[in-house]
């Protein structure tokens, strides 16, 4: 099997393809697995110029393009001319690469990959659903994310897929060389890691955490972030400088390269998020990687990586009460480290994500 893995996203900065690939790892994470899993995989990928790399048994074909928008034709043909028995496009947003692949290879299966980017309103919206028609299928990391596309008049005709747009390479590792490494401490040792925005909600999470503080007085909230608006921030700031406690117990790191998210998330016990919306949740996914338990809002990607709390623990969107007891539950537990290890292991691996993928194209091509 034959699969195109193609997004027409055309990076702002306008980086190397080399560099590219460094700073968006879910390019060779999600084509290595399927790769891996048995499958020949081409990745076709906008950028600001041509090139073509091998990497390990994965082919990058970065075909160069003005803009995203500017992208369609330059997609259409790297596509027609490898010839995939199956095109898995990262995005719903784009409607006009979807339709013209549909029409330059018609009879090959086209798979939509959910990127947290809900239907468009008024001309985009109108426009989705008749140039999203001919799509056969769409994954989301949960069936429920399908909902607003679908109330939307979109995707009527695809099948619903049930499988992450992320997975992970990091590990467990020594928890104790992790927090010398790290210079973090705490019992327990709470790690946030996100951008500072709206959508992540991080003022719920520091009240949860500050409530915490009741019952766990030795605990340590250590943020790490990378984009931050700037309002979020600010009053992020004023919220940790304005509480005593919070000023002696919560610390924000600002932005780590991803190699010292890692070791981060190998020293933590407890892993916080309290995100209002989101498609997978990367960080989520790393956590469980290194055996973090998490303390996270039950949206539905947040429901569908934890299944639903068999490890860790859920709490309301905005609701730093039940956030804080939910802590401090998590906290009094054994540690979970093995068995949220595991978890990640049997269902969001790379081993996992890989046959998930495999399965889906399989499903299509025989549909």
């Amino acid at each position: 099997m034959h699969v195109a893995q193609v997004s027409g996203f055309v990076d702002r900065q306008r980086r190397s393809p080399e560099q590219l690939l460094d700073a968006w790892p879910t390019i060779m994470l999600n084509a290595s697995a399927v790769a891996a899993a048995g499958a020949r995989v081409t990745v076709i990928q906008a950028a600001a110029r041509n090139a073509v790399l091998q990497r390990d048994d994965v082919t990058l074909r970065f075909v160069a393009a003005a803009s995203t928008r500017r992208s369609v034709a330059a997609v259409v043909r790297a596509v027609r001319a490898v010839r995939p028995d199956i095109i898995h496009f990262s995005g719903i947003w784009l409607p006009l690469h979807t339709w013209a692949l549909r029409h330059a290879l018609p009879n090959t299966p086209l798979l939509l990959q959910d990127r947290a980017n809900p239907p468009g309103v008024g001309w985009r919206g109108v426009g989705g659903r008749a140039l999203l028609r001919g799509v056969d299928g769409a994954v989301f990391t949960a069936a429920e994310l399908a909902t607003p596309f679908l109330a939307a008049g979109m995707l009527t005709r695809a099948r619903i897929f049930e499988v992450p747009g992320f997975t992970s390479t990091f590990t467990p590792g020594d928890r104790d060389a992790a927090r010398i490494e790290a210079g973090v401490y705490g019992d327990p040792c709470v790690v946030w890691v996100g951008r500072l925005n709206e959508a992540k909600d991080p003022f719920t999470a520091i009240a949860a955490f500050s409530r915490a503080l009741d019952h766990l007085p030795d605990a340590r909230l250590w943020c790490a972030y990378g984009h931050a608006t700037i309002p979020v921030l600010s009053e992020v700031q004023r919220a940790i400088a304005s509480d005593e406690r919070l000023a002696a117990s919560a610390s924000l790191l600002g932005c780590l390269p991803n190699a010292r998210i890692e070791t981060l998330l190998r020293a933590a016990d407890i892993f916080l998020l309290s995100s209002r919306r989101e498609a997978t949740g990367a960080a989520l996914v790393e956590a469980l990687a290194c055996g973090a338990t998490p303390v996270v809002t039950a949206i539905p990607a947040f429901r569908a990586l934890t299944g639903n709390a068999t490890v860790g623990a859920l709490f309301p969107v905005g609701d730093a009460v039940a956030g804080a007891a939910a802590l401090v539950a998590a906290a009094r537990c054994a540690s979970e480290r093995g068995r949220v290890r595991c978890h990640f292991e049997e269902h969001w691996s790379p081993e996992a994500l890989g046959r998930k993928l495999l399965r889906v194209y399989r499903d299509l091509l025989e549909g």
